[in-house]
């Protein structure tokens, strides 16, 4: 597992998309429409850090429900 400079683990696309009971393509269309936002971007790889997916889908909750 790729671990970030705080020696947290990085997830990959697959990873959040299993995480969330979606597919990857759900994943790549919140990145695309901007409700994640990757930690790490180089070319199509891309990696994730728990707590940013956890802080982008709680606001995007909060922004749905309000």
């Amino acid at each position: 597992m790729i671990r970030n400079m705080e020696g947290a683990p990085m997830l990959t696309v697959a990873d959040v998309a299993r995480d969330y009971a979606v597919s990857k393509a759900t994943v790549h269309r919140w990145v695309r429409v901007g409700i994640l936002t990757p930690a790490v971007r180089v070319d199509h790889v891309i990696r994730f850090t728990r707590e940013g997916v956890e802080r982008d889908l709680a606001e995007a909750t909060q922004k749905r429900s309000a």
